[in-house]
């Protein structure tokens, strides 16, 4: 409960920052990773935290059908979130926030508090990955998920090409998250060395951005010049 009061608030504060005072989203993001990364280091003397639940692990190994709980239940909160962007007015405001904050304000939405919701349900699907790896592997440190950062930018982008080209969508990011991990697993499996992984993901993301770019910009002209016929 701590630690997730802990998520919503800095969800607020990042808010704070990038709604209210107009700082850009990433580099407040990335700062106040910085910050709590920080506050961890001290509050944990640098060491790492053993877990202390053993009923979280066991929760966590259990498996339906051969395959975790942790994947079943990201793939729920995938298909919720699919529901509410493509099948509800919240989730149409949402992508017309997203295309252009100034013109949705002119058509009566609330920007901000979409803007400041979207934060929340960050902190809160961010939390919830954070106690499935807590429980997974029976310990945390400070910089538990700071290798994830890169991997989940590039599934996001991957996403962007898939299901809804030219859109950001929750299905493509689904795609673009088994894409990776098939690669990466793959990897492991034929044994080759870890450097390997690297490459790959970072290869991955340079070709998921430009991709998007030239997704964006053919929808761009295409938007362009239905508006000019």
């Amino acid at each position: 409960i701590i630690s997730l009061a802990a998520s919503l608030v800095v969800s607020l504060v990042n808010a704070f920052f990038v709604v209210l005072l107009g700082v850009n989203s990433l580099i407040a993001t990335l700062g106040m990773s910085t910050v709590t990364t920080g506050i961890a280091l001290a509050a944990t003397n640098s060491e790492t935290v053993p877990n202390p639940y053993s009923g979280l692990g066991n929760l966590i190994t259990v498996r339906l059908a051969g395959i975790g709980l942790p994947f079943w239940v990201s793939l729920a909160g995938i298909l919720i979130l699919w529901g509410i962007l493509e099948r509800t007015k919240l989730g149409r405001n949402s992508y017309f926030v997203g295309s252009g904050r100034r013109a949705a304000a002119y058509a009566g939405i609330r920007v901000n508090r979409i803007r400041t919701l979207a934060f929340v349900v960050s902190a809160f699907t961010s939390w919830l990955a954070g106690l499935f790896l807590f429980g997974q592997s029976g310990s945390a440190d400070a910089t538990f998920g700071t290798g994830y950062l890169l991997t989940v930018i590039a599934a996001v982008f991957l996403g962007y090409t898939a299901i809804r080209p030219g859109r950001y969508n929750a299905l493509g990011s689904l795609v673009g998250m088994l894409v990776l991990a098939v690669g990466t697993t793959g990897i492991e499996v034929l044994a080759a060395p870890i450097w390997l992984t690297d490459v790959f993901s970072g290869a991955i993301l340079f070709v998921a951005v430009a991709i998007a770019n030239v997704l964006g910009t053919t929808k761009g002209l295409r938007a362009l010049r239905s508006a000019i016929d």
